[in-house]
């Protein structure tokens, strides 16, 4: 298994969920990157760990990965916002959680 695969099944297992509310303490030592929700959590992550500064320079500057802002957490506290997150120290990676389209119901 090369390393890129050991990571991205580390990294897999290792995903949690959180609300925003429990996320303060990590956003107050300013360790959380927000991530575009159409970014990849785990490409992101292997970037991370990886040391591929390049990629994470590139996010960075395009505001794919951003630390958000505290009007940015107040609302999502407000709103009950899920995240989905996973940890490479001394960052916290977050990404919301999208709700799966409505399956639609058949008319019978």
């Amino acid at each position: 298994m090369t390393e890129r695969a050991a990571l991205r099944d580390k990294l897999t297992s290792e995903i949690a969920t959180a609300t925003a509310a429990d996320l303060i303490a990590h956003h107050k030592r300013g360790a959380l990157l927000l991530l575009e929700e159409t970014l990849s959590l785990i490409d992101v992550g292997i970037a991370f760990a990886l040391d591929d500064t390049a990629q994470v320079k590139s996010l960075l500057e395009s505001g794919a990965l951003a630390r958000p802002t505290p009007a940015e957490l107040a609302d999502a506290c407000m709103h009950s916002a899920e995240f989905r997150f996973v940890i490479l120290q001394p960052f916290v990676l977050l990404q919301r959680e999208t709700l799966a389209p409505a399956s639609p119901v058949a008319n019978r």
